[in-house]
């Protein structure tokens, strides 16, 4: 008998936290705030932020959103970072060679 009401308990308070889950994440999920642990990791590297973006979606949209964001911020940052490194370079390298003969 122990364990049936140990079974009946534990089935219980399984659907009650579940209800409890479904009706924050109805209403307003506590969790759905974006986190700057996050977004600094989506900067560096983008293809996290967009994978997280099609993993939150729907569960944490706050939460998505930033991190979609974040991630698209920095994709744009380092391909113009790259671009105007890499034409800096070349103009360098064209001008030291320049200046040899």
């Amino acid at each position: 008998k122990i364990i049936y009401i140990s079974i009946f308990l534990i089935t219980f308070n399984m659907k009650i936290s579940y209800n409890s889950c479904r009706e924050n994440t109805a209403n307003t999920n506590e969790l759905d705030e974006p986190s700057t642990g996050i977004n600094v990791l989506c900067f560096f590297i983008p293809v996290i932020g967009l994978t997280l973006y099609f993993a939150w979606k729907s569960m944490y949209p706050k939460k998505a959103k930033a991190a979609l964001k974040v991630a698209l911020i920095g994709f744009l940052t380092w391909t113009v970072l790259s671009v105007v490194l890499r034409l800096s370079i070349d103009f360098i390298v064209y001008w030291m060679i320049s200046n040899m003969y």
